[in-house]
């Protein structure tokens, strides 16, 4: 059972092909997870870069059901875990995409992708 409580995305096609993205906004200093089908007419990445975001990885899954697991599992982690609060205010980002956003004086974003490839290895056991 997917949990689905951190975010909304809106226009994801959830058995089709996705990714999931680690980005980041230097004047914000503010760190971004988020997900979007790989052949999405509206490219969420593409609307985070037009408003100064900056990518850092991506890592392609077979469905956006993978993808989002993932993304909830890092959240979870962000939020639960490591107890890291939304960074950025929801008027900054006209595009979405608020609360999935931590401070990058509170972790790095080399920390999320670690914790992303651990996630991603414990998945593949299970």
């Amino acid at each position: 059972m997917l949990f689905r409580s951190f975010c909304f995305h809106v226009g994801i096609r959830y058995g089709e092909p996705a990714y999931l993205y680690l980005i980041f906004h230097k004047n914000f200093q503010s760190l971004k997870v988020g997900i979007s089908n790989i052949d999405a007419t509206q490219n969420r990445l593409d609307a985070h870069k037009k408003n100064g975001w900056e990518l850092y990885k991506s890592f392609n899954f077979d469905t956006a059901d993978e993808a989002e697991w993932f993304e909830t599992k890092l959240l979870q982690w962000l939020r639960l875990e490591r107890k890291l609060g939304i960074h950025m205010a929801k008027e900054l980002m006209p595009q979405g995409g608020f609360s999935e956003t931590v401070s990058d004086q509170e972790i790095s974003i080399r920390e999320i992708e670690q914790k992303l490839l651990e996630l991603i290895e414990i998945g593949r056991i299970e």
